[in-house]
């Protein structure tokens, strides 16, 4: 219980209004009990927080059903289905104060727990942090697919997850409410290349930088 309200104290430091709360993390625990990960700071805290859940991706694209609400069972990993191939991330937040490479060791957790489970992708949902400060000169369908240079996307949060081979597949109009975005979002895949497949059972099992060969490899 003391770590369920310790999360949700982040999850406001993090998202203020938008965090989850405790009904919904707790459904994420009994829900998914793996698919939960927590990054803690050299003086104990908990400093970030990710969630996911495991589900069939194309049953919910077929019908357009591809809110973070929707893929996520609002917040609670209600969707999760034992056995499906697809890993779709419930969220990830870090603080402030974190060391600054927490979000990549988390995703990297995240990458390590979906290979263990079979995975075979991952689709996570991306806000557009910097949209807010375009929508005045492109609409949304432009804004996602710009580049600040060659091969580059402009918007700092799909970067970041294209830097590890993910690729924006599918913009969502009202994926998740977030002012900067102006409540548009991203669904990022991320393909699980074939020596992971192959050989990923037994790098899930060793300590080794899965982010770092996920990199070399895109």
């Amino acid at each position: 219980m003391d770590d369920i309200n310790d999360i949700v104290t982040l999850e406001r430091e993090i998202w203020g209004e938008a965090a989850a709360n405790h009904h919904q993390i707790s459904q994420r625990i009994a829900n998914v009990p793996y698919g939960n990960i927590v990054a803690v700071h050299p003086d104990g805290r908990i400093c970030g927080y990710t969630a996911f859940c495991m589900l069939n991706y194309d049953e919910y694209a077929r019908q357009g059903h591809c809110s973070w609400y929707d893929l996520s069972g609002k917040g609670t990993a209600s969707t999760h289905v034992p056995g499906a191939s697809d890993l779709f991330g419930i969220n990830l937040g870090v603080t402030p104060w974190a060391p600054k490479d927490t979000s990549m060791r988390l995703l990297g957790e995240v990458v390590r727990e979906g290979i263990r489970a079979r995975g075979r992708r991952g689709i996570l949902g991306a806000r557009m942090p910097g949209f807010h400060k375009y929508a005045d000169r492109m609409p949304a369908h432009e804004y996602w697919k710009v580049e600040r240079k060659p091969g580059i996307l402009l918007d700092p949060e799909l970067r970041f997850y294209c830097k590890f081979g993910m690729k924006p597949v599918r913009l969502v109009e009202d994926y998740f409410e977030d002012a900067d975005s102006l409540n548009w979002g991203v669904l990022v895949e991320m393909r699980v290349p074939w020596v992971v497949s192959v050989f990923g059972p037994v790098l899930a099992r060793l300590p080794v930088d899965i982010m770092a060969i996920l990199e070399k490899i895109g």
